[in-house]
């Protein structure tokens, strides 16, 4: 319909330019041949400059409707002659062609004329110039006329083309909105069994047939769902039962436990408390409780009441991340907001693997923390046997035990209530103390040697340990000091000196003041509560130099080790030289924490290894040299001293074993890796005489699926632990020498299983691999070996394989090939 109107419409126009166009062409033709001979008549007139007979002239066109007006004028310009005509509407095209008429002339104006010029000439002589203006309006006229017959036929194409849609529409739209009502009956009514007539043998019947078997499809699914869903109502009223059963058991179980309890969601609002946590934190309602911010009510503060925002919340913050808490000192507060300390332990709550709250559970410690607060002093100052000075925060003594008074002469009386500087000697400056003190304000802890002034007067070296004393928030409340007299300790170090206790040919204590001075790092550690470490260190390849370039070279690379040594390790701590080109180093005054302590041994460990890795220059050879170490921990003034030493040692041949230039710590489990290789080795070699090794075979195939071969596995069937897999005896057996009998074991035990295949159809084409060790690999007579167990069994060798691998291959290439 619209291409029809459209159409219409460019015909339309194309029609009315051309009409235009071609009415103009006309009449300006016609225009033109009335002003030419009206030109003609004009040249008497204007040769006599006759204007009655020039206006005669103009009077001659007034017949001619089209003319407007006319003129002559002569060659200077001059109006010889005008005329305006008179057109009046004819009144034969009746009344509405005159209004149409009158109408075209105001909306045309001077747009709907034509004027029209001509020269008047006589003999080549301009004798003056004719002017015709002419209206366009009957051209106008014959163009509204084809508009109003081109609208009125588009009109009825319209109208009619409704009609002809109309009619189609009714046929096509009539089945489809019968099949449209009958689905939203069905779908408000849910009433599946009713079915859409079928109204038409066409695509909408076949529509309709498919909509039915739709809905047979539907009503199916429904019934099913229907069934469905009444089991699922069942099995959740059973559950709803059992779940609500359980929760009663666990509400009783937790009104039961003396900790104190409760569950928050993901952001901190309460879901469940139990009995303890109202009796603890004085609520007498759980409702009180639930459905509150837990924090905010109970864990906004820490003590002294210093704000604790949620935000930083280590029950929110890290359970939320799926990680369990462990408080030991902690704050809550009571409904009366006062502090109750506590120790308390979270879990995330998961719902299908997501955290969905957490569960916490505690425990009032507040008389716990009062024994540990009256402990904390007295068991500090006077547990032990030595001088003890109790301080408080402004270093004014408090409490002194006798062994003080042994030492200083002065009476517990005499000295409570004054400063702690009292008994300085004057031999250290003020310096000293300043950087001691900032020491302990600092790390808590400070030992060392001091100068003292007994109160006759006579002074006296101490060693001095002062410990400080700090409450939860940090600040310190006391400073502990112990006094020994080492009076006798410096002659007595004085004496080991004159006796040599140092190497000779390095300068370094030598074993015997090295254990000395670990005794005394044992008894300061387990009173301090700090760890030591010793480093056993030992040289890589040194016998290599030894036997190449002489011991004096080697000398030479040792005492250059003993200086490096003892420029990477801090001050205080002891190099020493046991013997050859062993070393150990004693490190003292380490973290109170084990993980600490080792990560500041690791740390020296490691500049040990590059400070002794560095190029040697050994008269005018320059050497390279590796080291390998061994490090163990120790802060019980029990332990054995050889022991440590020991673990340091096995420590140390762990580093070698990993690659040497590098370092390893003693685990216990070290030991007991040792004890448990040395019990397998002998289970190993009872297997080997007991026949206890069994061969099991890895079938091998083709593309096709079809047998090919096997590969022997072996395998030990232990009496007592089971079947062992060769993973944990086989690495042994090859330390030991004992993989080369059991490996001759596995290579008769193969060809007799393969003499066997080799006897039967079914399994005379399959190939049997072994693996072959690199030390069975390398003994001198292995090729006889191999011969005589082929011919022992009498199989064909062709069906054998060997399996070796690449490493192996590639060292001792020469004797390899």
């Amino acid at each position: 319909m619209a291409s029809v109107i459209v159409a219409l419409g460019i015909t339309f126009l194309m029609g009315v330019v051309y009409k235009i166009i071609t009415e103009r062409e006309e009449a300006q033709s016609e225009l033109k041949v009335l002003a030419q001979i009206t030109a003609i008549n004009s040249q008497p007139a204007l040769l006599f400059k006759d204007k009655l007979a020039a206006e005669e002239i103009l009077a001659a066109l007034s017949p001619n409707s089209d003319i407007v007006s006319a003129e002559i004028t002569t060659a200077s310009g001059e109006v010889l002659a005008r005329k305006k005509m008179d057109q009046g509407i004819s009144a034969e095209g009746g009344q509405l062609t005159t209004y149409v008429s009158q109408l075209l002339r105001r909306l045309l104006a001077e747009g709907g004329c034509e004027m029209v010029e001509h020269t008047v000439t006589l003999n080549g002589e301009v004798l003056g110039k004719v002017a015709i203006e002419s209206v366009m309006l009957a051209v106008w006229l014959e163009i509204i006329a084809a508009i109003i017959a081109s609208i009125v036929a588009t009109g009825l194409a319209v109208i009619l083309s409704l009609l002809l849609i109309r009619n189609m529409l009714d046929d096509i739209l009539k089945p489809i909105a019968h099949l449209s009502e009958s689905a939203s009956k069905l779908a408000k009514s849910k009433q599946y069994s009713q079915r859409v007539p079928r109204l038409a043998d066409d695509e909408l019947g076949e529509l309709t047939d498919q909509f039915n078997q739709m809905l047979n499809e539907v009503e199916r699914r429904d019934k099913d769902l229907l069934a469905q869903n009444s089991a699922l109502e069942n099995e959740v009223k059973n559950r709803t039962q059992v779940i609500t059963q359980s929760m009663e058991e666990m509400r009783s179980l937790m009104d039961s436990m003396a900790e104190g309890a409760y569950g928050v969601d993901a952001d901190g609002n309460c879901k469940f408390v139990n009995a303890a946590f109202l009796r603890i934190l004085g609520y007498t309602s759980a409702e009180e409780i639930l459905g509150k911010n837990v924090h905010a009510l109970i864990h906004h503060s820490h003590a002294q009441d210093k704000r604790y925002p949620m935000a930083d919340c280590k029950i929110m913050t890290t359970c939320m991340q799926n990680k369990p808490l462990h408080a030991t000192d902690e704050v809550f507060w009571r409904k009366d907001n006062t502090p109750v300390p506590v120790e308390y332990w979270s879990q995330p709550m998961l719902v299908d693997g997501v955290v969905k709250g957490v569960t916490t559970t505690f425990v009032d410690i507040s008389e716990r923390k009062q024994s540990e607060a009256e402990l904390k002093v007295a068991a500090t100052a006077f547990e032990a046997q030595e001088s003890m000075m109790v301080m408080d925060a402004g270093r004014i003594i408090l409490r002194v035990n006798k062994a003080f008074t042994e030492i200083t002469g002065y009476a517990a009386d005499e000295v409570i209530g004054k400063s702690g500087s009292l008994f300085r000697s004057g031999r250290e400056d003020e310096n000293y103390y300043q950087q001691m003190w900032s020491a302990i304000d600092q790390q808590g802890f400070w030992q060392g040697e001091v100068w003292n002034r007994r109160k006759n007067g006579t002074i006296y070296p101490g060693k001095i340990s002062i410990s400080a004393v700090k409450n939860q928030q940090g600040d310190i409340t006391h400073y502990v000091s112990t006094l020994t007299d080492i009076t006798k300790t410096k002659a007595a170090e004085q004496e080991i000196r004159n006796l040599a206790f140092f190497d000779s040919l390095t300068g370094l204590p030598n074993r015997r003041l090295l254990l000395d001075r670990l005794s005394q790092a044992l008894t300061f550690s387990a009173r301090s509560g700090r760890e030591g470490a010793l480093l056993f260190i030992d040289l890589d390849h040194f016998k290599t130099l030894n036997d190449t370039m002489g011991h004096a070279v080697g000398d030479m690379l040792l005492q250059q080790i003993a200086a490096r040594l003892s420029a990477s390790v801090r001050e205080g701590d002891t190099v020493a030289r046991l013997g050859g080109d062993e070393f150990v180093v004693m490190l003292e005054d380490l973290s109170e924490h084990a993980v600490e302590a080792a990560a500041q041994t690791e740390a020296i460990g490691e500049k040990i290894l590059q400070a002794l890795a560095q190029p040697y220059q050994l008269e005018a050879h320059e050497h390279h040299s590796t080291a390998s170490i061994g490090a163990t921990l120790f802060n019980d003034h029990e332990a054995d001293i050889d022991e440590l030493l020991k673990q340091a040692d096995i420590a140390m041949y762990q580093a070698k074993k990993a690659g040497r230039n590098t370092l390893r710590f003693f685990d216990p489990e070290m030991q007991a890796s040792i004890n448990t290789r040395a019990a397998l080795e002998a289970e190993l070699r009872k297997a080997l005489e007991r026949q206890q090794f069994k061969l099991h075979y890895q079938l091998q195939v083709d593309a096709a699926g079809q047998p090919v071969g096997a590969e022997a596995l072996i395998r030990w069937q232990h009496p007592s632990q089971g079947l062992v897999s060769p993973y944990h005896f086989i690495p042994l057996a090859e330390e030991t020498g004992l993989i080369i009998p059991i490996g001759e074991w596995v290579l008769n035990t193969a060809c007799q299983q393969l003499h066997a295949w080799q006897q039967r159809t079914g399994t005379q084409h399959l190939t049997l691999s072994i693996n072959v060790s690199a030390k069975q690999f390398r003994q001198p007579d292995f090729v006889q070996v191999i011969q005589q167990a082929v011919s022992q069994h009498q199989i064909n060798p062709a069906y054998l394989k060997l399996e070796l691998t690449e490493s192996m291959l590639l060292e001792h290439m020469a004797q390899t090939i």
